[in-house]
């Protein structure tokens, strides 16, 4: 079980979120919702503890919390936006693999990645469309077997298809125990249940 008690930012920003209590079992799904700039990204960057938290975020099972080092063997993190290089698309997926998984990516499990995002691993990533970058970017959910997987607006640039197809890729991994953390304006319909859960960002002001 994931457990959210009283999650905050804790630093000095000019507003702070209502606060986040919520239990998370294997399979559950939660949608973080808000407007522009409530700070959806920001709450992502918390529970992957990459920002100090007011409040705690644990597996109860471990004690394991955002803090600890080896948080990141157990939450993986796909950002909104990340940083293009000219680097080729088969170098991006190894060097993530690395990052994500530890170890080398081998050519099999390569070619079956390239396969699914319909990518081509020569191309430069500086080559790809927004919407081929947008998939590039989930490839770390084919790739690693993570408990929790956080996801900030995954569906944004993608077609129908290609939002039906991450769709069904989070659907098999809630079915296989895993967790889904996920912001968006709404709950993307490519990714719906009737017992996922939601929270809405709401602005505190002041401290």
């Amino acid at each position: 079980m994931l457990l959210l008690h009283n999650v905050q930012l804790d630093m000095p920003v000019a507003h702070r979120w209502s606060v986040c209590d919520m239990q998370l079992v294997a399979g559950d799904a939660l949608h973080i919702l808000g407007v522009n700039g409530v700070g959806k990204s920001t709450f992502l960057r918390c529970l992957a503890g990459l920002l100090p938290v007011a409040g705690s975020v644990t597996f109860v099972e471990s004690g394991l919390c955002c803090a600890d080092e080896s948080w990141p063997t157990m939450v993986g993190f796909m950002p909104r936006r990340f940083p293009v290089f000219s680097a080729t698309v088969a170098l991006v997926l190894r060097t993530w693999y690395g990052v994500f998984v530890g170890g080398s990516c081998s050519e099999e499990r390569l070619g079956v990645c390239l396969e699914e995002l319909a990518l081509d691993g020569n191309l430069p990533m500086h080559y790809l469309s927004t919407g081929q970058l947008q998939r590039l970017m989930l490839a770390p959910l084919l790739l690693a077997n993570k408990k929790v997987w956080l996801l900030d607006e995954p569906f944004v640039s993608l077609d129908n298809y290609w939002s039906g197809k991450v769709g069904c890729w989070l659907q098999d991994y809630r079915n296989e125990g895993g967790v889904v953390v996920m912001t968006g304006h709404g709950v993307h319909k490519s990714f719906v249940d009737s017992e996922d859960k939601c929270f809405v960002l709401e602005r505190m002001h002041g401290r």
